[in-house]
């Protein structure tokens, strides 16, 4: 997808060993997050989300956007901002952990039902490891999420070294990555 330097618009497919263009997005879509979910029983989407430019704007709708390989479809978005995060999966949906704008530690699912393709966003148990979170990695397993490092705005250091899992609804540290 897009990058900040213009191309906001731009949509590429991996092709082989190299990328193939495809048409431009609807939309703009910098500094975002996707990934793909069941969206019903038959049905898998891509799932876009938290654009840099339209979402940043107080008074702007959240919203993100579902492509299932021909439509994209407007959804409704979040409460909270999150630039500058990955999506995670978690029990088989989305997962939004902390925010690199306002800089927040607030963590949302958006529950996607399979049965009919609806969706809400529910809150979860807070990042509690810093004020904000943002910038990590992070890996997905059937049950949990583990993140990796990543960046806090308002509590020094500011990168950060923390590996926690979200399992059963709430967050352990894992352990801290080795710094040389």
């Amino acid at each position: 997808t897009g990058d900040a330097t213009g191309s906001i618009y731009q949509m590429a497919k991996i092709d082989g060993c190299g990328l193939k263009k495809m048409p431009d997005l609807p939309f703009s879509f910098t500094q975002g997050t996707c990934g793909t979910y069941q969206w019903t029983t038959d049905t898998k989407k891509v799932v876009l989300c938290f654009d840099a430019i339209t979402s940043i704007p107080v008074s702007s709708p959240r919203n993100c956007h579902t492509w299932d390989g021909e439509n994209f479809e407007t959804i409704t978005g979040s409460k909270q901002y999150h630039i500058q995060i990955r999506f995670g999966t978690y029990k088989g949906n989305p997962i939004a952990i902390g925010d690199g704008y306002a800089g927040h530690n607030k963590v949302e699912i958006m529950n996607i039902n399979t049965e009919d393709g609806t969706h809400t966003w529910s809150d979860a148990a807070s990042w509690p490891f810093r004020f904000s979170y943002s910038q990590y990695s992070i890996i997905s397993e059937a049950d949990r999420v583990i993140t990796f490092g990543g960046h806090c705005h308002y509590q020094a250091p500011f990168e950060l070294d923390e590996v926690t899992e979200y399992k059963n609804d709430e967050w352990t540290l894992l352990g801290r990555l080795n710094r040389s």
